[in-house]
């Protein structure tokens, strides 16, 4: 009878060493699942993500391509306006008319600055001076064509024959440049006007 109770003893401790053999391992496979699943869901949410920013890129660019175009229009309308407004200032500069008016006043600025404005000073003081040249501050100092012919040896004769339209040449004596002497009445101080008889 006491070697049947000693069996009953040790079947006891056996089932307790299995009992907690079985309790560490069941919470070990319950962890493990969790952090896979976790690992899965993360690429969905990127992809999701991405979609829509490609959407927004391709619109920019369309975008800046209609933008682009535009830019370019613009561009060429400006240039070819520079361009025709270029060729019309050319045209205009070197029109005979414009040509020769230019010309006889770069004339009458040298023959009033160099030659009659020192001629009338001499002799004469500051005050004197500015009393003659007021006479002609309404009524101007006419200076033809055949005068500018004449002044410093002829310098400016060749020039002036050449100056003409398509249907005569200019009048030497009808065609002249005016001077307005104005206060202070020193030597930069004046208008010139230019008047034409050369058929224009």
């Amino acid at each position: 009878m006491a070697q049947k109770s000693t069996k009953k003893g040790t079947t006891k401790k056996e089932t307790t060493k299995t009992v907690k053999k079985t309790t560490t391992k069941k919470p070990v496979k319950k962890v493990t699942p969790k952090k896979e699943t976790i690992k899965k869901e993360e690429p969905k949410k990127v992809v999701k993500v991405e979609e829509p920013v490609v959407e927004v890129k391709e619109e920019i660019k369309e975008e800046k391509k209609t933008i682009f175009t535009k830019r370019n229009i613009i561009i060429l309308v400006a240039i070819i306006v520079v361009i025709n407004i270029a060729v019309a200032a050319i045209l205009i500069y070197n029109n005979p008319k414009n040509k020769i008016t230019r010309r006889m006043k770069e004339m009458g600025k040298d023959f009033y600055t160099s030659y009659l404005y020192e001629t009338l000073k001499e002799g004469r003081t500051d005050k004197e001076l500015s009393e003659v040249l007021a006479k002609y501050k309404d009524t101007g100092i006419k200076i033809n064509l055949r005068n500018l012919a004449q002044y410093d040896s002829g310098k400016y004769k060749k020039e002036i024959e050449t100056f003409k339209s398509d249907k005569k040449e200019c009048s030497k004596n009808n065609t002249r440049v005016i001077i307005y002497p104005k206060s202070p009445y020193k030597k930069s101080d004046y208008k010139i006007k230019i008047e034409l008889d050369c058929g224009f």
